[in-house]
């Protein structure tokens, strides 16, 4: 499954080991057939309140006072480490969602593949393949998800969750989500 979807992606950011893939984003942003690897600062940050990438220069003007929109389907995440989300950490303000694609071997204390802070959303996850994420020993919680008090995973279906250390999905106090749905996952 893995070497026919790879051979599917039509853009590849491989950050050779360092930092972070730097992808601007942009309100309503639909990033697709993308491959990211290697990242050694959290593949992909999403946030409610900039554009700015980590380890991208500062910049008021870009600042964002409105929810951020962002959707990624048919992507691929392979190696990429972080503290907080080794592939995507989904920051306040962000509404992200994740539609067929693939997390394999990505890292972090919190959220092997994703890490969904404090008023992020992750909106929807709809057929993904998690697989031998997590940070072995030292992960803490989620080893494919992991979502912080005050944020938001609202829908997971028809995904599947394999050898994560730290658990498939881990939950802290999820205050902002009315709506919790799981079906067709297999863990």
């Amino acid at each position: 499954m893995f070497s026919e979807f790879s051979k599917s992606m039509k853009t590849v950011i491989d950050c050779l080991g360092d930092g972070s893939s730097n992808l601007p984003l942009f309100n309503g942003s639909v990033i697709s057939f993308t491959w990211f690897r290697n990242c050694t600062s959290t593949a992909l940050v999403v946030s409610g309140n900039s554009a700015i990438m980590p380890g991208s220069p500062s910049s008021s003007s870009s600042a964002i006072n409105a929810i951020f929109m962002v959707t990624l389907s048919n992507c691929l995440f392979t190696g990429n480490i972080g503290q907080l989300g080794g592939a995507i950490r989904v920051e306040s303000g962000a509404l992200v969602t994740i539609l067929d694609s693939i997390f394999i071997g990505n890292s972090a204390i919190n959220g092997g593949a994703i890490y969904v802070s404090s008023g992020g959303s992750l909106v929807s996850v709809s057929d993904i393949v998690f697989e031998g994420n997590g940070n072995g020993a030292s992960s803490s919680f989620g080893g494919a998800i992991y979502v912080s008090t005050g944020g938001c995973m609202a829908q997971a279906s028809g995904s599947s969750f394999s050898r994560s250390n730290g658990g498939g999905i881990g939950l802290a106090k999820v205050e902002l989500c009315t709506l919790m749905l799981l079906p067709a996952a297999s863990f």
